[in-house]
């Protein structure tokens, strides 16, 4: 015996436990992942969304122009911007990634700016 032994403790409604123990074998040095041997989960979670936002980068920018447009044509001519806020950020990554996270919590993560448009928090 190598002493390799781990364990789990099942806690029964009686308050009784009962011990499983099971030998953990090696993971070969090939079988791990460069993320997962190094990087923090935020970081493994940040570089997924990443990949995937780079996938769909096309579709992104298709996304963001219309709400641009919509944007412009409210405003009408006194004033053209290309600037969106961070809610429409949050709501075009959601449509087109098609995913259900709330992106305006990971956006320090992705990199976004803590301060926005004219140095404003929300901007």
């Amino acid at each position: 015996d190598n002493g390799n032994d781990g364990a789990v403790i099942e806690v029964l409604p009686s308050l009784d436990y009962r011990v499983h123990t099971f030998y953990a074998t090696g993971v070969q040095d090939n079988d791990v992942k460069f993320a997962d041997r190094y990087c923090t989960l935020s970081s493994s979670v940040a570089a997924k969304l990443i990949h995937r936002i780079a996938e769909n980068r096309l579709q992104l920018l298709d996304c963001y122009g219309k709400v641009v447009k919509e944007m412009n044509e409210k405003k009408g001519a006194e004033s053209k911007g290309e600037v969106i806020t961070r809610v429409q950020w949050a709501q075009g990554l959601k449509r087109v990634l098609d995913l259900r996270v709330k992106f305006l919590f990971l956006q320090e993560l992705l990199g976004v700016p803590l301060l926005g448009e004219n140095g404003k928090r929300r901007g």
